[in-house]
């Protein structure tokens, strides 16, 4: 709640001496009133807010920030809580909505606002970082409650990239600092993280780098085994943020935090890989493109016994990837085989490979519009051909009775219609026959007119014969 301009004129004349020239017994109490006054909510959008108030407070703040950095000690147990209350009045704004005077007499002062904030936000980072602050008592004010809105802020469309970067500090220190809140900040994340995997939002989404970033650092530190709950936290929350239009805003960090995971467990590499295959897109090529980055890199952490669970899905994949008419799709697809590990995977396994993409290989290398395309399928085939003659034999002769068995089975299917077509003719011929018979049938015929007299031949068209 804002608090009267009158009120905030009265605390800022007792606030407003320096600490410097106070005496070392009365500063713990002058640091406690300027605390107080930081925990009075200003409008700072208001052009009636009073010039005076909006200096003090910023004047303040840069002297508390500037104190405690000097003197870490003096932020303790007996002022840590008003500090909190400073910062969540000031910077938890978006959960309290300042009404702003329509009457609007002069533009408001964002540098002023954010200097203000900026300071803020370092005088709780000394808050966090003082060895004299007891998480055990600090719980009491600075709890779950809190956590969840900071994480939630950095999701705000009016917060800045200043704050997000403020914010991400803030909670890498929390995590760090205060084991109580490890579980709520994960859960909190989890949670944000999961709306904007469901819900496709047409303004981006913002804040979400940020936060797989945070995740990132927290999995930097897991060790091994990893425990359940980072698990799920895969595949519940990282997994299903590959479903979102805006993938392209957090791709980078996603993949960089769940590789962190899968490269301390390469038994997740399985069920990472089933999962991106399942929702892989089909009309997007961007999206395509970023999915394939990933895959590469998750293919060089799958270990060659969970080749088998996989490849199913993988080799239907490619087979469509490869045959694919768009150029990067295509070339991505068989550069996979320019990658040492995964090409090692994909020969040894060649048995199983070699014949579900031998018809989309042999098509590319035929009948593919680009030669460089075409060049890189040649290659690939050449490769497993000189590798095992037989088995490319054998794929060769498939194909060949493949092909003929779908021309004869083309043709009889050609040779089947043409049939019905001449069979519909013959019916539609049958059909008009028997309509126009009936028509016939149907239409009455005309009466012959009786004569009342019988028929003499009239004068003006007898001619007599000139002989008679």
């Amino acid at each position: 709640m804002e608090v009267p301009l009158v009120l905030l004129h009265s605390s800022s004349r007792h606030c407003g001496e320096p600490l410097s020239g106070t005496p070392p017994s009365e500063r713990p109490a002058l640091i406690r009133k300027k605390l107080l006054f930081l925990t009075q909510l200003v409008n700072w959008d208001s052009p009636h807010m009073d010039v005076q108030v909006k200096e003090t407070q910023a004047a303040i703040v840069a002297e508390l920030r500037d104190h405690f950095t000097q003197s870490p000690a003096a932020l303790n147990d007996s002022n840590a809580d008003l500090v909190v209350r400073a910062f969540c009045a000031n910077v938890l704004r978006t959960t309290q909505k300042l009404a702003v005077d329509s009457e609007v007499v002069d533009p408001p002062t964002p540098a002023t606002s954010e200097s203000f904030l900026g300071d803020l936000y370092e005088l709780f980072i000394c808050f966090l970082t003082s060895r004299e602050v007891e998480p055990r008592v600090a719980k009491n004010y600075y709890d779950p409650v809190v956590v969840s809105k900071l994480v939630r802020m950095m999701t705000d469309e009016t917060c800045t990239p200043n704050e997000r970067s403020f914010l991400k500090t803030i909670l890498l220190r929390t995590y760090g600092k205060f084991l109580g809140l490890r579980q709520p900040l994960r859960h909190a994340l989890e949670n944000v993280l999961l709306d904007h995997a469901v819900a496709q939002e047409a303004g981006g989404c913002s804040g979400v780098a940020e936060l797989l970033e945070i995740c990132s650092n927290i999995f930097n530190s897991v060790g091994i085994p990893i425990k359940d709950e980072h698990i799920s936290f895969l595949k519940h929350c990282l997994i299903p943020l590959h479903k979102n239009s805006f993938l392209q805003d957090f791709h980078t960090p996603l993949v960089y935090c769940i590789s962190q995971l899968v490269s301390k467990e390469p038994i997740l590499a399985t069920p990472v890989i089933s999962s991106l295959l399942k929702i892989w897109p089909v009309s997007n090529t961007s999206k395509e493109l970023l999915f394939l980055v990933e895959l590469e890199d998750y293919l060089e952490f799958l270990r060659a016994d969970d080749f088998v669970l996989i490849r199913k899905q993988l080799c239907r994949r490619l087979s469509k990837g490869i045959s694919s008419s768009h150029t990067q799709i295509s070339g991505r697809f068989l550069g996979l085989w320019s990658n040492t590990i995964i090409a090692a995977m994909l020969v040894d396994n060649r048995s199983y490979v070699l014949p579900k993409i031998f018809r989309a290989l042999r098509l590319n290398s035929e009948s593919h519009w680009n030669k460089s395309i075409a060049d890189k399928t040649y290659s690939v085939l050449k490769q497993y051909m000189e590798l095992d003659p037989d088995l490319f034999e054998l794929c060769s002769q498939r194909l060949a009775s493949d092909r003929a068995g779908e021309a004869s089975k083309e043709q009889h299917s050609h040779d089947a219609w043409k049939k019905v077509e001449q069979m519909a003719q013959l019916q539609k011929s049958r059909s008009d026959e028997a309509k126009l018979s009936s028509e016939a049938e149907q239409r009455p015929l005309r009466p012959i007119p009786r004569l009342s007299a019988p028929l003499v031949p009239s004068k003006e068209i007898c001619v007599a014969d000139p002989l008679d």
